[in-house]
């Protein structure tokens, strides 16, 4: 008995040692922006407007999927994102302060 709950204590540790580290993997070719808003059927990012792709994805801090809609009237979002073939934005990324804070 001692054996098995020693057991699930070091599972339980290494659990949250896991979800601790947070880590998201981002696609190589992804890059660091900052989010502005949608204008005109484009993305802002930084001072730039780029075309949105038909299939934009956006994922939030907890890599669920967010409707633009949701992100009407916000600023300076730290976000990777990731271009199509043709250059629209394709995918975002919001970023955890964490994942903001590291350099790459």
């Amino acid at each position: 008995m001692r054996r098995l709950s020693c057991l699930f204590v070091c599972l339980l540790s290494l659990n949250a040692a896991v979800l601790a580290e947070n880590l998201r993997l981002f696609p190589q070719d992804s890059k660091r922006a900052t989010f502005n808003g949608f204008v005109n059927g484009g993305v802002k990012l930084g001072r730039q407007t780029l075309a949105a792709a038909p299939g934009l994805q956006i994922r939030d801090q907890a890599n669920l999927i967010v409707l633009s809609g949701r992100l009407d009237g916000v600023e300076d979002i730290p976000v990777r994102v990731q271009f199509d073939t043709t250059g629209a934005v394709w995918r975002i990324w919001i970023l955890t302060p964490e994942e903001a804070a590291k350099k790459n």
